[in-house]
């Protein structure tokens, strides 16, 4: 299992999904690997958490850890490619979008919109996803050392 660690931008606000009755959040976080280089990691966090959607949209900062996933495909152009999948173990949040200026005429039409800045008191939050325990070590007899050497 390959654990990661990654910092960057979401490229387009999450997408809440269901496969199988399995929900999902999908989103894809651009990571800056280089001098004008991004590398994209197509990212999903599972379980139902419509509380998380407002804060997981496009430009917010994120500090994401899990598993890496390499997929090797041909894409429609033929050529062999690869895509980085990342199943999130824990993520924080480091920065959300600045909200876009007012307009001095408001549309007559009012749309119900998510915040686009995370309250004070998320900034810096995470989360984890729950885990399983780990099993107790067994005891080791007097005498022996727990090395295996």
């Amino acid at each position: 299992m390959l654990k990661v660690e990654l910092i960057g931008n979401l490229g387009k606000d999450a997408e809440a999904k269901e496969i199988n009755g399995n929900k999902f959040i999908e989103f894809s976080l651009g990571c800056t690997t280089g001098k004008n280089q991004t590398t994209w990691v197509r990212c999903s966090m599972f379980g139902e958490r419509p509380n998380l959607m407002p804060y997981l949209k496009k430009g917010a900062k994120y500090y994401v850890t899990g598993d890496l996933i390499a997929n090797a495909y041909v894409n429609q152009q033929g050529q062999p490619t690869v895509s980085l999948d990342c199943r999130v173990r824990h993520f924080a949040i480091i920065s959300t979008p600045q909200q876009p200026q007012q307009q001095t005429a408001a549309p007559k039409q009012v749309q119900q919109q998510a915040p686009q800045q995370a309250p004070q008191n998320l900034v810096g939050a995470s989360y984890a996803q729950p885990t399983t325990p780990m099993p107790p070590v067994p005891p080791t007899t007097q005498g022996e050392d727990a090395l295996p050497f």
